[in-house]
């Protein structure tokens, strides 16, 4: 019986590593995609300001004309 017991606290204490295992891998895909739209964030960011500006400069020219 003790040897069964040991037998199942093995099984389990693999099963729990396994999960462990899986988690950091899950933890380490999310921080990846995480700093990926940062990136993605801080250029979108950028593109905006850019078209602001061009879009003051459009402005500024038809109200010359105007």
């Amino acid at each position: 019986a003790l040897l069964a017991l040991c037998d199942r606290l093995t099984v389990l204490e693999q099963a729990f590593t396994a999960e462990v295992d899986a988690h950091q891998m899950t933890r380490k895909r999310l921080d990846h995609v995480q700093e990926a739209h940062k990136e993605q964030i801080a250029s979108l960011r950028g593109e905006v300001a850019q078209l602001r500006g061009e879009t003051r400069s459009i402005l500024r020219i038809l109200e010359r004309e105007e």
